[in-house]
């Protein structure tokens, strides 16, 4: 996040959207390719899985939540809100 423009301009909206305007960032641009990007992402994965097990299965991702709560905290996102 810290290495690219774009990077920066999502943890700036993140943290203050107000704040990240007034600086001159695009938000609405910002924030439509952000979720764009994790909505292609997204597709992606679920394309992958269904290759992954042959078949559209509804309780692929059972099981799945703790590997990404572990992923959150060793990314270094807080806890305690």
């Amino acid at each position: 996040m810290q290495f690219s423009k774009f990077g920066r301009y999502v943890k700036a909206i993140g943290g203050n959207q107000e704040a990240a305007f007034l600086t001159g960032v695009n938000v609405s641009l910002v924030k439509i390719s952000a979720f764009t990007l994790c909505g292609t992402l997204s597709g992606l994965a679920g394309f992958l899985m269904t290759a992954y097990f042959s078949s559209g299965m509804p309780i692929a991702g059972t099981g799945f939540e703790l590997d990404a709560i572990a992923s959150v905290v060793i990314g270094g996102t807080s806890l305690a809100g």
